[in-house]
C-alpha cells in the first residue's frame, strides 16, 4: 500500500495537468562582426579585448528610415548596455515590443594604463525593425459550466498561432556590420 500511494499519486497528477500555451514576447536579437584592426589602430587583442555597447531609437510608427546617429550631444540613439557593455559580437533587446525602432553599435576599448574606455564612432544603423507587440493578458476570467444533456465531454476547438515572425537586415559594409531579426519566445 505505501507503494501504491506514490504512484497514485502521479497518475493523479498527471491527469489532473492541463498544459497551457507558452506566452509570447518579441526579443530583437542584434548581431555584427567585429571591426579588423586598421591604420594605427592594432584591433581587438587579448591585451586589449573590445566590448560593444548597442543602442536604440525608437521612432514614430510608419517611419521607413533610420536617421544618422549624432556623434555629439545631444544623442539621438540611446545606449542599452552601456553599465555593462557586451564582448561577445551579439546582444537581445527584450524590450522593442510594439515599438520600431533602429539600432546602432559602438566598440568600446580600454588600452592597455588607461582606466577609461575609448569609443568608437556608431555603426551604420540597423532598421528600421516594426517589433510586433505582445498580447496582453484578458481581465478576470470567470466562467460557469455548461451542462449538456447529449454530450459527455465539452468540444475543444483547437487554437492555432504563429509564435515565430522573423526579419533580418543586413548592412552595407562599414566598421560594424549589425544583424537585426526578431523572434516570438
Amino acid at each position: 500500500m505505501k507503494r501504491l500511494l506514490p504512484v497514485m499519486l502521479l497518475v493523479l497528477t498527471a491527469g489532473c495537468a492541463h498544459g497551457q500555451i507558452p506566452a509570447t514576447s518579441y526579443v530583437v536579437d542584434l548581431t555584427w562582426t567585429a571591426p579588423v584592426a586598421s591604420g594605427a589602430w592594432a584591433g581587438c587583442t587579448t591585451a586589449s579585448p573590445c566590448t560593444y555597447v548597442a543602442s536604440r531609437l525608437t521612432l514614430a510608427a510608419g517611419t521607413t528610415t533610420c536617421p544618422t546617429p549624432a556623434t555629439v550631444a545631444p544623442f539621438n540613439y540611446t545606449p542599452l548596455n552601456a553599465a555593462s557593455p557586451v564582448s561577445a559580437a551579439a546582444f537581445s533587446d527584450p524590450n522593442a515590443s510594439g515599438l520600431t525602432v533602429c539600432y546602432v553599435v559602438q566598440t568600446e576599448q580600454t588600452q592597455t594604463g588607461a582606466t577609461v574606455p575609448s569609443a568608437s564612432l556608431p555603426s551604420t544603423p540597423a532598421g528600421p525593425l516594426v517589433v510586433p507587440a505582445s498580447p496582453l493578458a484578458p481581465g478576470s476570467v470567470t466562467g460557469t459550466p455548461a451542462v449538456s444533456a447529449s454530450a459527455t465531454s465539452p468540444a475543444v476547438a483547437p487554437a492555432t498561432e504563429n509564435l515565430t515572425d522573423l526579419a533580418m537586415v543586413k548592412m552595407t559594409p562599414s566598421p560594424i556590420r549589425i544583424q537585426a531579426k526578431f523572434s516570438g519566445r
